[in-house]
């Protein structure tokens, strides 16, 4: 048997929060013990803060964002633009060519012109590796594209490609 007592963070050391975190003294107690990064489960995600076009709601990670400030705790964006469509709005679902274009210009130029220097990292592109919702309507270079366009916006901040599937089961073709 072994037992280990973590009894410093001197490297980042975090995990997801979800909005019950809001408000909620025992998370957050339990969470400030453990951790020092955090990233947002699902409430940057397009459907939760754009459900239906223009109607754009950052209040949660704006509450959110005054916890993890106020605690100093490094936080991760999540995600600006995912991949499979079942976890797009359905709207931007149906736009094609130049009417989504438009939408993911204006969902960059709104995350980052609310959240510039917020997030110490960026999820630019969620599963590009097992879907291609935006490069079969935009082109090939469309991520691409979102990478430097989020650069150009926040340039301190490090992009990733988040994706699943490819260490813990290595089946996935």
């Amino acid at each position: 048997m072994i037992t280990i007592q973590q009894i410093s963070k001197d490297f980042p050391f975090g995990s997801a929060i979800s909005a019950s975190i809001v408000g909620n003294l025992p998370y957050q107690k339990w969470f400030l013990k453990r951790f020092n990064a955090a990233v947002f489960e699902n409430e940057l995600k397009w459907y939760a803060t754009e459900p239906k076009p223009g109607n754009i709601n950052y209040t949660i990670p704006d509450q959110m964002l005054e916890f993890v400030r106020a605690n100093q705790i490094v936080t991760r964006g999540h995600n600006i633009f995912w991949e499979n469509p079942k976890y797009n709005p359905p709207w931007v679902v149906k736009l094609t060519g130049t009417e989504l274009q438009q939408a993911v210009n204006a969902r960059i130029s709104s995350l980052m012109s609310r959240f510039r220097e917020e997030f110490i990292h960026w999820d630019v592109s969620n599963e590009l590796l097992h879907f291609d919702f935006y490069e079969q309507r935009l082109g090939p270079n469309a991520t691409l594209d979102f990478f430097k366009t989020t650069h150009q916006a926040d340039p301190l901040a490090t992009l990733f490609l988040n994706e699943y599937n490819v260490v813990e089961t290595c089946n996935d073709v």
